[in-house]
């Protein structure tokens, strides 16, 4: 083998790439690497020098002896191969669970992105949520903002809590096959779908209805520039409506669609900017709203109704799911 720079194993080098693999969604590749080098690597693993690199087919040690460069990053390669099969052990043992579409004990799986229930080995629950490079940051940095400032409020139990990664970051990006995907961890939330509960006794739902009036209530103030990117089921934007018209074959039901958008176009629509505007939730449907010993005991789903800029004059009690 001839060259110096290039032909030979640099440890440093070695540990950028592997460490770069991780990061790319190849960890296992990263992890077999690592295993070949300490395995054929001269004097790695036993009571010899570290060399200043290495040959790459027979690994014998090349160049300078006891190299404090090499001996930093062997270093660092241990300690993140360690690091990395601990967690792959604990997550083994903890146990990940992919959820279906409704929210509470077992269930919230969200329609545009991925959602695990994680258990630690203390029987603690989480949820892990996998989103793709199709929702732009803001959107979620909204939907993080959003629970940040009903931390403060009085509706601040019933919601998730966000737990950070251990570079304080609420978001993780995450690589695998060259696709970027954005993950947050999330505290669970106990609970039976509104849709599962079947006895609804009177006082479910007015406490649903006052739940919903002061979480609207919490979020007056509440202001985040995705707010205000374009949104069909704003309701600034609901004429928009007139050009579907055509997909509803039916005359009759087609002219009724079209008297009451002609009705919000005369009568809303030259009063819209006077009203109060706000972020206010708009989809607690029988989904998404959590009931526990009779009472409503949290509500998930940011997606929808943290985002849209919707005017309201303020309710004492919001809608109520179906």
């Amino acid at each position: 083998m001839k060259g110096y720079w290039r032909g030979p194993v640099w440890l440093d080098q070695f540990a950028f790439g592997t460490e770069g693999l991780r990061r790319y969604g190849y960890g296992k590749l990263a992890a077999a690497l690592e295993a070949k080098l300490l395995a054929n690597a001269e004097g790695l693993t036993g009571n010899q020098p570290i060399y200043e690199n290495y040959h790459p087919l027979t690994g014998k040690g090349l160049n300078a002896r006891n190299f404090s460069w090499s001996a930093a990053h062997l270093l660092m390669i241990l300690k993140t191969s360690n690091e990395h099969a601990i967690h792959s052990k604990r997550s083994a043992a903890a146990g990940t669970e992919k959820l279906p579409a409704c929210g509470g004990s077992g269930n919230a799986s969200g329609y545009d992105e991925y959602n695990y229930k994680l258990t630690d080995a203390s029987g603690r629950k989480f949820i892990l949520k996998i989103t793709g490079e199709e929702k732009p940051y803001s959107f979620l940095d909204a939907q993080l903002r959003l629970l940040d400032h009903l931390t403060v409020s009085p509706v601040a139990w019933k919601f998730q809590q966000i737990l950070r990664n251990k570079n304080r970051q609420e978001l993780t990006p995450v690589f695998n096959n060259g696709k970027q995907y954005n993950v947050r961890i999330l505290t669970w939330l106990d609970g039976d779908c509104w849709v599962h509960v079947k006895d609804k006794p009177k006082s479910l739902y007015t406490g649903l209805g006052h739940f919903l009036g002061k979480t609207d209530e919490s979020l007056q103030d509440f202001q985040h520039d995705a707010l205000h990117r374009p949104y069909v089921w704003d309701v600034n934007t609901a004429a928009d409506a007139n050009r579907l018209l055509h997909c509803i074959t039916d005359p009759e039901k087609r002219r009724l669609a079209g008297y009451f958008l002609l009705a919000f176009e005369t009568e809303v629509l030259p009063v819209l900017t006077s009203l109060r505007h706000a972020c206010i939730h708009n989809d607690a449907n029988d989904y998404n709203v959590l009931v526990k010993q009779g009472e409503v005991s949290g509500l998930i789903d940011l997606g929808i109704w943290c985002i849209p800029r919707w005017s309201t004059t303020w309710p004492s009690a919001a809608p109520m799911p179906c």
